[in-house]
């Protein structure tokens, strides 16, 4: 068996692999609104940190970028029989111009992460090498989840379900210029993280879980503007209920206070940023029109939501290209499986958490559409 660092070295280099075949694969915008996100990402990168705005249109965010990436034809995309040789490819050309991007006035820590490779070579290559920069961040993330799992916890399925929940649409979104990918890798290592931290009587606290939870807490509040949402269902799911001497022993420890003030702090300057910045106007509703809320709920409910579990599996592309069923089904055996070994094997509290995120998982979805 590997383990120690070389087990997080290969973790991490299997996690990147799969998302480089991804990246090299998918041609320019062939993940969901990857052109919104590369105009986001080579603005921040040129110092664009604030966007500017486009009178009548609060979801908009306006950048100053190379001419080679503005180019955001939509002529394949939800059209899976149709090629995409008809859209143009990044041309290189450096001359500036002012482009509006739906992700305008997303959170900047992720486009400041890969945006630098899309200002210095505005063409494939800077294209490239920032959806690599995106499979590592992906793949840094979810070796640390895997490596904790491993080691930190007894739990014997919970390898095994940090490599189900790393589902084809999370390697798919993290091989391309588009935050998702990222926010999904952090939830999962934030899992992870926290189950030693909340969930034993160890003693004294890990330092290396206490690392990762601090890292991947931060990380989930900044990347979206959906992220302090996630990192509240999972602090909550994880911490209630929790024994009150667990929670005295984690107040308890100065490294523990002190990434719990970072994880705050970053969900402070996300906030922030979100009232400012006005990020989550309401732009485009997926909704059939004239519709009140009961009949827009019963429409999710009774339409959509079987829809919302194969994507989050993997309807890939622009959510218009479906993978074989036996992959849906094997996933969805999979899950069931860890599902019901969980409620069986387990207490009224393991039962409580395994209801509360199958509610939560359709609930936000559900509601945020």
């Amino acid at each position: 068996l590997v383990r120690g660092r070389r087990l997080w070295f290969a973790l991490a280099a299997a996690f990147f692999l799969l998302g480089a075949g991804w990246a090299t694969a998918a041609p320019y915008n062939g993940v969901p609104d990857e052109v919104s996100h590369t105009i986001r990402a080579a603005g921040v990168a040129r110092g664009e940190i604030v966007p500017g705005s486009v009178p009548g249109r609060q979801d908009l965010g306006v950048q100053h970028i190379p001419m080679g990436l503005a180019h955001g034809d939509v002529c394949w995309q939800t059209v899976p029989t149709t090629s995409a040789k008809c859209s143009q490819e990044p041309t290189g050309e450096r001359t500036l111009v002012r482009a509006a991007s739906t992700a305008g006035r997303y959170p900047p820590l992720y486009y400041l992460l890969v945006g630098l490779p899309l200002t210095l070579a505005p063409s494939w290559t800077g294209v490239l090498l920032a959806r690599l920069l995106s499979v590592a961040i992906v793949a840094l993330l979810l070796a640390c989840a895997g490596y904790g799992a491993v080691r930190w916890t007894s739990h014997r399925l919970l390898p095994a379900a940090v490599v189900v929940a790393t589902t084809p649409i999370t390697m798919h979104l993290a091989g391309g210029i588009n935050p998702n990918g990222a926010e999904i890798a952090a939830g999962t290592a934030l899992f992870v993280a926290l189950l030693p931290l909340l969930l034993t009587d160890e003693v004294p606290l890990r330092r290396s879980a206490m690392w990762l939870a601090g890292i991947s807490g931060a990380a989930l509040a900044l990347l979206r503007p959906m992220g302090p949402l996630f990192l509240l269902i999972i602090v909550g799911v994880l911490l209630v209920p929790t024994r009150r001497a667990r929670i005295l022993r984690v107040l308890r420890s100065g490294p523990a206070r002190r990434t719990i003030a970072a994880v705050a702090l970053s969900v402070a300057v996300a906030g922030g940023w979100l009232v400012t910045q006005r990020t989550g106007s309401v732009g485009w509703v997926h909704l059939p029109p004239h519709l009140s809320f009961q009949e827009a709920l019963r429409f999710e409910l009774i339409v959509r939501t079987s829809g919302y579990a194969e994507q989050m599996i993997g309807v890939l592309s622009w959510d218009d290209t479906r993978l074989p069923g036996l992959v849906y089904n094997a996933w969805f055996m999979a899950l069931g499986l860890m599902g019901l070994l969980a409620v069986a094997g387990g207490g009224l509290a393991q039962r409580w958490r395994v209801a509360a995120l199958a509610v939560v998982v359709f609930a936000v979805p559900v509601l945020n559409d």
